[in-house]
C-alpha cells in the first residue's frame, strides 16, 4: 500500500528572479517518485518569504500541523528538516503531534525520521537546536558587518537610490540632473505636481519600475544621501562621512525638506469641484460612486457622469449607468433647496442649525408689499387724500422693519440665509 505524503516547503526572503519554493516542491516531488510516496494536490504547503527564526505566524506551517493531527498523510517530504522550523519550540509540537499520530518525515538531506523513537527525536531536537544557532550566529555577523559599512561611511544594502548606480556610490548622470532640477524647481516656487506630471510624461520611472506620486517624488527629494549625508535608524550621523558622491550641496537640501514639510503647504484651499455631482452620486447597477468624463455626441463635447469601477457590463448583460452631469447637477441643486427650505425643523436642528421666525416674517413681508403695491396704484389714479400717502409711509416703514430682521437672521443662520436671499 502507497503511503500518503505531504510536502513542506519555505523560504525566508522571496526571490523575484528566482522561484526557490517551487525548486524545493520539485525535489520533494523526485523523492516521492523514487521512494513511492503518493502525493495529493491539497497537501503540498507553502511558506514563501517567512523566516522559521524569527518566530513569525506561517499560515501553511499551522495547515500542515492540523493535517498531522487529522491523521491526513503518513510522511512529511521536505529538502531538509531547517525547513520544518529553527526554533526547538516549534519542533517539539511537530515531534510530539507526529509521535501521536503516527507520521514521520523524510527530507533528502538527514533521511527518514522517526519521532516516536528514542533516535528520532533525540537527533531531531539536536539538529533544531544547531539550526537556532546556525541562524542566530548568521543575524551576528550581518550586524557586524552592517556596523562596519556603517562605520566606513558605505551604504548598505537595497534597492538602488534613483540618481545612483547599482553601486550605490557613483551618480547616474540623468537621473542625477532631474534631480537637481527637481530642487531648483522646488526653491523657485514650482509644485512637486509639476515635477511628477514632467517626468510621468517623458516615461521617467522610478527604480521599482512604477510611475512617480508624490510620496515617492517627496521620498527621494528628502534623502539626506543626496546632500552626502549618512541616515541611520532615522537621524543623520554627523560623526560619519559618506563614500557617495552628492547630488546637491547640504544648503539646497536643507532649504527644500523646510519647503517641503512646510504644513501650509497641505492646508492650501482645493479647486472647487466643477460637477457637483462627482463623488456623491452613485451607480444604480453596483453602488460605486460616480466620476464625471468627457463625451461627444452629434453637437460636440459634454460632461457626462460615469461608474468609477470602469466596468462596461455585468454578467446579466446590464450596462453600469451614465449620465449627462449638466441636468442632474439641475436636479441635485433643487434638491438641496427644497430640503433647506422645506424640511422639517427636525432635520435643521439636526445639522446643528437654529429654528427661527424667517418663514413668517417672508409672508409677512410679502403680504406688506401686496398691499402697498395696491395702495400706490391706487394713488397714480388721483382721488385719493393725504390718509392713503400716509398708509403707504407706514406701509414702507413696516417693510424696511421686516427686512432688517430677515437679514438679522440671515446674518446668524444659513438656512435662514438661503431663505431670505428667496425674499429680498
Amino acid at each position: 500500500m502507497m503511503l500518503r505524503a505531504a510536502i513542506y516547503c519555505r523560504i525566508s526572503e522571496k526571490n523575484p528572479d528566482f522561484d526557490k519554493v517551487a525548486l524545493q516542491e520539485n525535489v520533494c516531488r523526485e523523492l516521492a517518485e523514487r521512494e513511492g510516496y503518493e502525493v495529493q494536490d491539497d497537501c503540498v504547503y507553502v511558506d514563501d518569504g517567512i523566516s522559521a527564526y524569527k518566530g513569525r505566524k506561517r499560515p501553511a506551517w499551522d495547515q500542515l500541523l492540523a493535517g498531522v493531527a487529522r491523521k491526513k498523510f503518513d510522511m512529511i517530504l521536505a529538502t531538509e528538516e531547517t525547513r520544518f522550523t529553527r526554533q526547538p519550540g516549534e519542533k517539539e509540537l511537530l515531534l510530539g503531534a507526529c509521535a501521536e499520530n503516527g507520521v514521520r518525515w523524510h527530507t533528502k538531506h538527514e533521511g527518514v525520521v522517526d519521532p516516536s523513537t528514542a533516535d528520532g527525536a533525540l537527533f531531531s531536537s539536536l539538529r533544531a537546536s544547531l539550526g537556532r544557532y546556525e541562524s542566530a550566529t548568521k543575524a551576528q555577523r550581518a550586524h557586524v558587518r552592517t556596523d562596519a559599512r556603517i562605520a566606513d561611511g558605505f551604504p548598505l544594502w537595497g534597492v538602488r537610490p534613483f540618481g545612483y548606480q547599482m553601486d550605490r556610490l557613483h551618480l547616474e548622470p540623468k537621473e542625477a540632473a532631474m534631480v537637481q532640477h527637481a530642487y531648483e524647481v522646488i526653491l523657485g516656487g514650482g509644485t512637486l505636481y509639476s515635477i511628477i506630471k514632467d517626468w510621468n510624461s517623458r516615461g521617467i520611472k522610478t527604480t521599482r519600475r512604477k510611475e512617480w506620486g508624490y510620496a515617492q517624488l517627496q521620498q527621494v527629494l528628502k534623502r539626506p544621501r543626496n546632500a552626502g549625508l549618512f541616515e541611520s535608524h532615522g537621524e543623520i550621523r554627523e560623526d560619519v562621512k559618506a563614500q557617495w558622491e552628492p547630488i546637491t550641496s547640504r544648503e539646497t537640501w536643507e532649504r527644500a525638506v523646510a519647503i517641503l514639510s512646510d504644513p501650509s503647504r497641505s492646508l492650501g484651499l482645493s479647486r472647487e469641484p466643477r460637477w457637483l455631482g462627482a463623488g456623491i452620486v452613485r451607480c444604480g447597477v453596483c453602488g460605486s460612486v460616480m466620476r464625471s468624463a468627457g463625451a461627444t455626441n452629434r453637437e460636440g463635447r459634454y460632461t457626462v457622469y460615469r461608474c468609477a469601477s470602469k466596468t462596461n457590463a455585468v454578467p446579466t448583460g446590464v450596462r453600469h449607468a451614465a449620465y449627462a452631469a449638466a441636468p442632474l447637477d439641475a436636479i441635485l441643486r433643487s434638491a438641496v433647496v427644497s430640503t433647506f427650505l422645506l424640511g422639517p425643523d427636525s432635520l435643521l436642528a439636526g445639522l446643528g442649525g437654529s429654528v427661527d421666525d424667517t418663514p413668517v416674517l417672508i409672508q409677512e413681508l410679502q403680504e406688506v408689499r401686496r398691499r402697498k403695491s395696491n395702495l400706490a396704484a391706487m394713488v397714480e389714479v388721483g382721488g385719493f387724500d393725504s390718509v392713503t400717502r400716509k398708509r403707504i409711509a407706514e406701509l414702507n416703514a413696516e417693510e424696511a422693519e421686516f427686512e432688517e430682521r430677515i437679514q438679522a437672521n440671515a446674518r446668524a443662520s444659513a438656512h435662514s440665509s438661503m431663505l431670505g436671499k428667496t425674499a429680498l
